[in-house]
């Protein structure tokens, strides 16, 4: 479980769990990129990622280059079902992790119902140590919203879904918030698919805008 990781801020102060899913980019959840009392976003230089964080070390540490929140989430605005079907972002790191201990996972579709999934995270009373859930299930999927039979804790914001498929464990969500339902405790998960497209999109765009600005500031004034 080298690829998942704490991104943490401040010096960690605060983290949430990530995971990569290219040599420089980093999935994890878009309320963890904000000030809970504010509504603003912390400064990315506040931000590392720590790959594979065990007893206080980290096979790879990197520091943040930009980020990138699902282009309809806003934080103060979204009502809770909103929060959660868009609560994804992608983290661009300042240089790619290149090792071979430290592969990037892929990401699949989502599991039927009753699937078993596993999720690998971090939570507060586990700083320090890489906490992998027992095998739980896919409760339903509703809304762009998976509800999982998952128990997480506080740290475990944007921390990796997976299905193991003939010994490969791939992505198919991440973790956003965990509430009640019938007395059981059920963690709520993103769809990951139309998100990341979204985003595939956003970086397309955004990369062609900046190359026209390029194109128009290297051109000569006329006088």
């Amino acid at each position: 479980w080298s690829a998942v990781g704490r991104l943490t801020l401040d010096g960690g102060q605060g983290f949430c769990t990530a995971s990569l899913i290219a040599p420089d980019i980093v999935l994890t959840a878009a309320h963890c990129l904000y000030d809970e009392q504010t509504g603003a976003q912390y400064p990315i230089k506040d931000f590392e990622f720590q790959a594979g964080w065990r007893n206080g070390r980290a096979e790879a540490f990197r520091k943040v280059k930009s980020i990138l929140s699902h282009p309809t989430y806003h934080f103060e605005r979204a009502t809770s079902v909103e929060k959660v079907s868009h609560d994804i972002a992608v983290v661009m790191l300042d240089k790619p992790i290149q090792s071979q201990n430290i592969q990037p996972f892929v990401v699949t579709s989502l599991p039927h119902r009753g699937a078993g999934v596993l999720v690998v995270s971090y939570a507060r009373r586990l700083k320090d140590t890489l906490f992998s859930q027992s095998l739980c299930k896919v409760k339903a999927e509703q809304n762009e919203i998976l509800l999982l039979t998952c128990d997480v804790g506080y740290g475990a914001s944007g921390a990796p879904v997976f299905v193991i498929s003939e010994g490969v464990a791939k992505i198919v969500s991440l973790i956003s918030a965990m509430t009640w339902i019938e007395d059981e405790k059920i963690s709520l998960g993103v769809s990951l698919e139309d998100a990341l497209s979204e985003f595939a999109n956003l970086v397309r765009h955004r990369e062609r805008s900046e190359e026209h600005t390029s194109e128009l500031q290297s051109q000569p004034d006329i006088v």
